[in-house]
């Protein structure tokens, strides 16, 4: 009925159009993230028009760059017109060959993915503990310590900033002691607190809730993992398809069951596989697990947790700014709603997650999923 390998070309084709798609999709997220990145920093040069004029200058194609563009062209069809042979042949040789080509497939996806690959850095040379540099936040130091201890990071830098933004930052890099900054306008923020509620325990716990929450991105090394938790998630998707797709072109006899498997895997893969191997989800998972990380260490409530955010006027301004999106174009709406990346949830969203009282675990996952699947559907977006 079909052409020799016509169901082996097919899985392929899907294959390498779900690997193309990918990368498409990631880079268009970056490119949008570079745009606003780019937009940001030229609005301070609009004061100084001579300045691009000045600094700038066309790029040049010598014969060294066009040579490499060829070769990498010719180099590119060269490995294509490998594959495409290969597959053939093996196509030729009947079902082991078809066995072949699908396991030919799965290395060139593992190749593509490379999930098992990791930087390596030298280690830093630091004394272990904590490293405080700020008068501020010193009376944190034992705390910290503890929650260092309890998270097994064995250095840690903390850092305090004249910035006026209410925040708290990780930076870690390879072979690098991790770094926690701490911005002015958040130890203002809690002290306007301490003055509002009058209990300095209180102050006390809602600073180090937002301390262990950066700590959990620290320990879970959430800022390099962050891109690979999404291929896995892509890898294992499609593995799971060439192993069913697979079962059905090879093994006829019983195809009944493997093509059952197969319709309920694409048909859960239509509504939860763009969610999965998406990065935002990923990192919505990353934030949500540091709330409740923060909580477990310091100590403190959900309650007290936003009442902080309500005096830094950030529930307020979040709020605001749903309420001003929902008068926005179509087209932006879209972009800010699905296209965006963004990977704080609402701080009410947040607030829900951090009140179930449980340890972390696949179901804070499930949920997270089918929450966001419900949003997307109701045209709500990521992060309302």
């Amino acid at each position: 009925m079909f052409p020799e390998g016509a169901g082996q070309l097919a899985m392929g084709c899907c294959v390498l159009a779900g690997l193309a798609g990918g990368c498409f999709k990631a880079g268009t997220q970056r490119t949008v993230e570079e745009l606003s990145w780019m937009q940001g920093e030229l609005e301070g040069l609009r004061s100084r028009p001579g300045f691009l004029k000045e600094h700038t200058r066309p790029v040049e194609w010598d014969q060294k760059k066009r040579g490499l563009l060829v070769l990498l062209l010719l180099a590119a069809a060269a490995v294509f017109g490998t594959i495409w042979g290969l597959s053939h042949s093996l196509a030729a040789a009947g079902p082991v060959g078809e066995a072949a080509a699908l396991v030919l497939l799965a290395l060139l996806w593992l190749l593509s993915e490379q999930p098992w690959r990791k930087k390596k850095g030298r280690s830093a040379a630091a004394e272990p503990g904590v490293t405080i540099q700020g008068s501020s936040l010193e009376r944190y130091q034992e705390a910290l310590e503890d929650f260092c201890r309890a998270m097994k990071i064995p250095a840690l830098l903390v850092t305090e900033t004249q910035e006026g933004t209410v925040n708290a930052s990780a930076r870690l890099s390879p072979g690098q002691v991790p770094e926690l900054r701490v911005t002015g306008g958040l130890l203002k923020q809690a002290e306007l607190l301490f003055q509002r509620t009058g209990n300095l325990e209180q102050m006390d716990r809602t600073v180090l809730s937002i301390l262990g929450h950066e700590l959990s991105h620290i320990a879970h090394r959430d800022a390099l993992q962050l891109e690979r938790r999404a291929r896995k998630a892509a890898l294992v998707s499609g593995g799971i398809f060439l192993l069913l797709a697979g079962s059905v072109l090879l093994l006829p006899a019983a195809a009944p069951l493997p093509a059952l498997l197969l319709v309920l895997y694409l048909g859960a893969d239509l509504l939860f596989g763009k969610i999965l191997t998406d990065r935002r989800f990923w990192g919505q998972m990353c934030e949500l697990r540091a709330d409740r990380t923060g909580l477990r260490l310091s100590g403190a409530s959900g309650e007290e947790w936003m009442q902080f955010w309500e005096i830094a006027r950030l529930l307020q301004a979040e709020e605001k700014r749903q309420a001003r999106l929902r008068g926005e174009s179509v087209l932006y709406q879209g972009y800010r709603r699905y296209l965006r990346v963004e990977f704080h949830p609402s701080l009410r969203r947040r607030r829900a997650m951090m009140e179930r009282g449980r340890p972390w675990g696949w179901r804070d996952y499930m949920d997270q999923l089918w929450y966001l699947r419900m949003a997307l559907w109701q045209g709500r977006g990521w992060n309302e």
